[in-house]
């Protein structure tokens, strides 16, 4: 089994920072509180699921932030940053 991450670890809020940079124009983030969150998963999941969920993805675990050497192993080359994906995928976002 391969891990496959980019050269860095990168935060959602990061990843509007990259995709506003190119864009030229701001992307709005909005970061739920917990609560916000737990709030709205509810309408459509038990609350033990998205409690569950939240537990999981409040905060990344040591593993999350690693980055693996595997996509170098397999391509023969150094995984691309994210700015480079959204570079390609820029129409997707306008």
């Amino acid at each position: 089994m391969y891990e496959l991450t980019g050269p860095a670890v990168i935060t959602p809020r990061q990843q509007a920072e990259v995709i506003a940079a190119a864009l030229g124009s701001p992307v709005r983030f909005h970061e739920l509180t917990r609560d916000e969150a737990r709030a709205t998963m509810t309408r459509f999941v038990p609350a033990e699921l998205a409690d569950d969920t939240l537990d999981i993805i409040s905060a990344p675990n040591p593993p999350e932030l690693r980055i693996s050497p595997d996509v170098e192993q397999v391509l023969g080359r150094a995984p691309h940053p994210f700015h480079n994906w959204v570079a390609r995928n820029i129409a997707a976002f306008r």
